[in-house]
């Protein structure tokens, strides 16, 4: 008997679980991580700005990131933007909504792209850097990434036509995930 109550009276102080407590796990990992594809919204900022859209393929493994990434997009001055990028990055604390940093190496196509090959275009590899939020990272699919990404260009490997068209000095993604 003096152990029941011993028992109740340890139960009855302990700390009950409340609603609001959220315990935050990772995505179930595969034997190399986990992989995420999907498409997401871009907005170029630049003196002749645009919309397009992207199309991503992540690779998580625990925090670190590996990015991969082709960007379609037009513009004023029907001005297009083509951009393919490598990335490797973290994300930066084990949340929910949890930052993260990316930065690798592109190539980039801006101008008169496709039908018309006479147009303004040039060409570059570019560096770029990406900083943003992923929200519902707990989810193994339907996590949003957002981010900026800025590029700066490192070689010019083709210009053709006049006036060349400016190059774009900031992205706005937004990255639906599966």
């Amino acid at each position: 008997m003096p152990g029941t109550v011993a028992l109740i009276a340890a139960l009855l102080a302990a700390p009950v679980p409340r609603d609001d407590e959220v315990t935050i796990q990772l995505p179930p990992s595969g034997a190399g991580g986990t992989v995420y594809a999907g498409a997401g919204p871009t907005f170029v900022a630049a003196q002749s700005a645009g919309v397009g859209l992207s199309y991503d393929l992540a690779l998580e493994l625990g925090r670190a990131l590996v990015v991969f990434d082709l960007l379609g997009a037009t513009g004023l001055h029907n001005y297009g933007t083509a951009l393919g990028t490598a990335t490797v990055g973290a994300v930066l604390v084990e949340a929910e909504r949890a930052p993260y940093i990316v930065g690798g190496i592109g190539y980039l196509v801006r101008g008169i792209i496709g039908g018309d090959s006479s147009g303004p275009r040039r060409e570059h590899v570019v560096l770029t850097a990406e900083a943003g939020y992923i929200f519902g990272r707990a989810r193994r699919w339907g996590q949003i990434w957002a981010g900026i990404r800025v590029l700066v260009p490192i070689a010019a490997t083709s210009t053709q036509g006049s006036p060349l068209p400016d190059l774009p000095w900031a992205l706005l993604t937004v990255r639906f995930l599966l």
